[in-house]
């Protein structure tokens, strides 16, 4: 049934310095002109916008024209299919705060686990670990 792009793929595809820019830009070249539905989360589109023009993380952060490009690429890419939040979702995720330590940092993580469990996707492509706690998401780190 499809599956889900992270924002760390994105980011260090963009990101020169990074140890996998090569390997996530080969990656997402291959995801983006293949056949598969690609489920992004508008949360996951945000994120990057505000990660990759961000001069604390970045030494030459994106403009931010330059990263409304970058994911105009992938919002137009004609296999992406994009997901809003939900009551469905909300619903979901208010379970996993019952369930899980959910504060700070984790709220994005949640709120992304939580639309992509209402749209019924299950395979999460990235290298954050912190995915890993959700029990309905299946992770994948495509550079291991």
């Amino acid at each position: 049934m499809g599956f889900c792009i992270d924002t760390n793929i994105f980011i260090y595809s963009v990101d020169k310095n990074s140890p996998w820019h090569a390997r996530s830009t080969d990656f997402l070249k291959q995801k983006l002109y293949s056949q598969e539905t690609i489920y992004i989360p508008w949360a996951i589109v945000y994120s990057f916008v505000r990660i990759s023009t961000h001069s604390s993380i970045f030494s030459n952060p994106l403009t931010p024209a330059e990263a409304i490009e970058n994911m105009e690429l992938v919002i137009n890419s004609p296999n992406v299919e994009m997901l809003s939040d939900t009551k469905a979702s909300w619903n979901i995720f208010n379970h996993m705060q019952n369930e899980l330590p959910l504060r700070g940092n984790s709220i994005p993580d949640a709120q992304i686990a939580a639309v992509l469990e209402a749209n019924g996707i299950r395979t999460l492509y990235t290298s954050d670990s912190d995915f890993w706690k959700f029990p309905n998401l299946d992770p994948v780190n495509p550079f291991r």
